[in-house]
């Protein structure tokens, strides 16, 4: 499975290393991305795939995980949205604090309608949260 986790800080590199540790995924097969290329150091020595071109690294993903911080999530989803294809990606959120309604109509305006191609009972795309924590890292979480 190829995943992209935008924002590679506390919480998306403590998901990225645990999902790793786990033995269930490749560091290969996770994009990490930043605002800054310095912020992705840390991770080069351990194989993962690093970008700061958000819209680029979700395009081959088949789970997209948003682990920005909460004031970034709409303008990373307004960039984002025109490169997802909701029939073949999942969206994940890990920001606390976040209307789902309003991520939803944020992903659906940037990508023509695209996002409420995979649909619920509501008739909207699917999108999961959630809250982890450091213990991820180590697959306490």
């Amino acid at each position: 499975m190829k995943i992209c986790i935008i924002g590679a800080g506390n919480m998306g590199g403590a998901v990225a290393l645990g999902l790793v540790n786990s033995g269930r995924y490749r560091a290969e097969d996770i994009t990490l991305t930043a605002g800054h290329r310095e912020s992705l150091a840390q991770y080069e020595p351990k194989g993962f795939k690093l970008s700061t071109d958000n819209k680029e690294a979700v395009r081959e993903a088949e789970l997209i995980m948003v682990a920005v911080k909460p004031a970034t999530v709409f303008p990373v989803i307004d960039d984002i949205a025109p490169a997802i294809d909701a029939e073949k990606q999942c969206i994940v959120c890990i920001a606390a604090g976040i209307n789902p309604d309003e991520f939803l109509k944020h992903l659906d305006a940037g990508s023509e309608g695209n996002a409420t191609a995979v649909t619920d009972n509501r008739g909207k795309a699917d999108l999961i949260y959630v809250i982890p924590n450091t213990g991820s890292e180590i697959g306490m979480g």
